[in-house]
């Protein structure tokens, strides 16, 4: 099923089809002066790069022109460290915030923006951490295990 051309309405049927779960965010935002909703899931994306290489040059609004539409602006703009595709297919855009990814719903679009932002948490900051149930150790222990040594 192809999505609605309402930024809250696809977020909230998005929000919906994950059972209105907690983990579910759902940022409101003006891109160009129209309203737009990002949806991704906490704890599979980078929350950095969503803030810094998203979020803060799609509100910018010295970033954008009136003289062309939103959406041919995003495609032409460089989001540093992010890839980008589009989708219609509201199915394929669930599953594309299951893998970690944001989507970007703009009020007045027939296709929404997917954002690459998978990231995982590092806990603490010894450099030990668990990266998709993984331990992984110190990057000196690392390199120490693959020279023969401990």
């Amino acid at each position: 099923m192809d999505i609605l051309q309402n930024a809250l309405k696809n977020a909230r049927t998005v929000s919906e089809e994950f059972g209105n779960s907690f983990d579910l965010v759902i940022r409101e935002l003006s891109v160009n002066g129209k309203n737009a909703a990002a949806v991704s899931l906490d704890g599979m994306v980078d929350e950095m790069k969503i803030t810094e290489s998203i979020i803060k040059p799609l509100t910018n609004k010295h970033d954008f022109s009136r003289m062309s539409s939103t959406s041919e602006q995003i495609r032409t703009k460089a989001f540093k460290g992010v890839s980008m595709s589009e989708e219609s297919n509201r199915e394929k855009l669930s599953e594309a915030v299951a893998d970690g990814n944001l989507v970007l719903f703009i009020d007045g679009e027939d296709s929404a923006f997917v954002f690459s932002v998978q990231g995982f948490p590092n806990q603490g900051d010894s450099g030990v951490g668990l990266v998709q149930n993984r331990f992984l150790p110190p990057p000196a222990a690392v390199g120490a295990l693959v020279n023969g040594f401990f």
